[in-house]
């Protein structure tokens, strides 16, 4: 007994060779370059990359308490641009919110603020210096259209009130810099986490010791990234001023890094089971259970306790924070400590299931292995323990590939291209493809003026909507300074219509109603020389659109949502001329398919390559 004790206290202060050190380094340098690899991979696929940046961060609508805090915030942008009586009208406007912040309206509104504002962010050349939702304006304007009409026309639809900035001092971070650099450093820092696995086994003298070592290293950059994950949105919820901003915050950033905290989890799987590779294949190894485990976490806190008075005090006063700790942070600790002896758990169950399969003899792994190949026997303990391992990694590999198949599968359609919202629409032609479309488009009760509309959202609401055909009509018409409608009245210009077209007829109006509009054309002193297009409804003193103002609505629409084609269909009582002249000035033009009846019907996304993605159909003018 004391001549073995002897030789075991000899082994244990035996100092280690430098091959030892050397695989002790490679397993420390694996665990830091695949934390970091593993970390820079996903904050460049999620955070730097800016679909999927706004894909992931829309998702964060999915909390009640950012939908509550978002709501507030527009509430007050609303109540300070627009007229002073909104203030009276606060719990109306929140209440109506809460329901659009849920729809898939406003959830591409804020999915396309949020490209923008990463674009400013993370790119060199980007310039805005805000996430702005006032889209969300016509939304909600047209929602209150119907219990509420007074509210819905104070509502400051025309309104660019920035909600939410994001200072100079964020854009002075160069945070494009950083995106290059994890471009390649992901990759680069997992290709060396991979050198130093090999290079922990190679180097080490016992095998079995330097498998343990390198799932101890795996394991623990699991449990580092579980708790980046735990600690993450407590570090945002920090920032916050009050106790409604923090909720937001603490729950916006638990819905953004979920999938990474998942992938720690399954890292920390893959560490276990090595572990219990190392100890199973072990020759002579005891078998591993819970209390073998707790003994041997004992004797190692017995050999580092402290002799000295003055080591046992600072030792006490350590317990004593860390209880304090536990006790203050116990949301943020109990999910280590959950992960911590979970991880143990397995690696005891492993351990003894390997155990059950594995070798029990004096005979050296590396012989049995060589003389394993040799054979090539299926009923060798040596190849059972290996199936077994490659059984619980091919396990764990199939949990973490299935679990996270949600957001791969989000990804994937994200990443799939969509031609007026639908992938399947990209290659059909232009004539097999069913447009919803909005008769009277510009006839809106949203915009001032009209005093009989057929439509009462917008016509950026009626886009947003899924709204892709507007069937509308062009006059000429003079604008005036008499306000007969809440807005300056449009004369219509009969005598230059019926020079280049038929004049516009229609049965809804009655006698009266015609004659009506005819004298204010008699009476109402205009100036020719400021005649312009504009959509109106047979009659431009009833209600006018300048058409250049809409074609613009289709313009930023299509710069925000690009893979989208869009037809106008007009009733045009102008010339042909004056129609391309409103094109040019504004500036879709050059976006205008150009139709070729002796060429095959262009498919969707043809037109959307060709940036040619407007369609104008005319009633007259061809």
């Amino acid at each position: 007994m004391t001549a073995a004790a002897g030789e075991q206290s000899g082994a244990r202060t035996r100092k280690p060779t430098a091959r030892q050190l050397g695989s002790i380094v490679c397993a420390i340098l694996f665990f830091v370059t695949f934390t970091l690899g593993v970390t820079s991979i996903w904050t460049r696929m999620t955070v730097f990359d800016s679909a999927r940046f706004a894909e992931r961060a829309e998702r964060v609508l999915d909390s009640q308490a950012v939908r509550s805090k978002l709501a507030d915030e527009i509430t007050d942008a609303i109540i300070n641009t627009g007229p002073s009586n909104l203030a009276s009208f606060r719990t109306i406007i929140r209440s109506t919110l809460d329901p659009i912040l849920q729809t898939p309206a406003f959830r591409s509104i804020f999915r396309r603020a949020l490209d923008t504002s990463h674009d400013y962010l993370f790119t060199q050349s980007g310039n805005t210096q805000v996430i702005n939702l006032s889209e969300s304006l016509n939304v909600l304007s047209g929602s209150l259209q119907a219990t509420n009409p007074d509210l819905a026309t104070s509502i400051p639809t025309g309104t660019n009130e920035l909600l939410v900035k994001i200072g100079d001092q964020t854009r002075g971070l160069g945070l494009w810099r950083i995106a290059e650099r994890l471009t390649l450093a992901g990759a680069g820092l997992l290709l060396a986490a991979g050198l130093f696995a090999f290079g922990t086994i190679a180097l080490g003298t016992n095998r079995h010791r330097s498998t343990f070592a390198l799932g101890i290293s795996a394991a623990f950059s699991g449990i580092v990234m579980f708790v980046l994950a735990t600690i993450a949105p407590i570090i945002a919820g920090s920032y916050a001023n009050d106790p409604d901003t923090q909720r937001a915050f603490v729950s916006a950033t638990e819905f953004f890094v979920s999938d990474y905290r998942l992938y720690s989890i399954w890292i920390v799987g893959i560490g276990v089971v090595l572990c219990a590779f190392g100890t199973a294949t072990a020759p002579n190894g005891e078998v591993v259970t819970v209390r073998s485990v707790i003994d041997r976490l004992r004797s190692a806190i017995d050999r580092h306790k402290p002799t000295s008075q003055r080591g046992q005090i600072v030792h006490a006063i350590l317990l004593m924070v860390i209880g304090f700790i536990i006790v203050i942070e116990r949301e943020t600790v109990i999910p280590l400590l959950v992960i911590v002896v979970g991880a143990v758990l397995a690696y005891v169950g492993a351990s003894q299931l390997l155990s059950i399969v594995g070798r029990r003899s004096t005979v050296t792994t590396r012989s049995a292995v060589l003389s394993d190949v040799k054979e090539v026997q299926l009923n060798n303990p040596t190849m059972r323990v290996a199936l077994m391992v490659a059984a619980l990694l091919i396990t764990i590999g199939a949990g973490a590939w299935f679990t996270t198949s949600d957001a791969r599968s989000q990804t994937a359609a994200n990443e799939q291209r969509k031609c007026n919202g639908f992938s399947e629409l990209c290659d059909k032609p232009l004539n097999e493809v069913a447009f919803l479309g909005a008769h009277n488009a510009m006839s809106t009760a949203a915009d001032p003026g009209w005093l009989f509309y057929e439509q009462t959202k917008s016509i950026p609401a009626q886009l947003d909507f899924g709204v892709r055909a507007l069937l509308v009509k062009t006059h000429y018409g003079i604008p005036t300074t008499v306000n007969i409608t809440g807005a300056n009245a449009v004369i219509t210009d009969s005598i230059a219509e019926l020079a280049v077209n038929p004049i516009d007829q229609d049965d809804q109006y009655s006698n009266e109603q015609q004659a009506k509009a005819k004298e204010l054309q008699a009476n109402i002193k205009v100036d020719p020389n400021l005649r312009d297009v504009y959509l109106c409804h047979v009659y431009c003193e009833y209600g006018a659109t300048k058409f250049t103002t809409a074609l613009g609505y289709t313009r930023q629409f299509l710069n925000d949502n690009p893979d989208n084609v869009i037809i106008w269909f007009i009733g045009d009582y102008v010339s042909k001329a004056d129609t391309e002249k409103a094109l040019r000035e504004a500036k879709v033009f050059d976006r205008v398919w150009d139709y070729d009846p002796t060429a095959p019907m262009p498919t969707l996304g043809e037109m959307i390559d060709a940036k040619k993605n407007i369609v104008m159909i005319s009633e007259f003018s061809g």
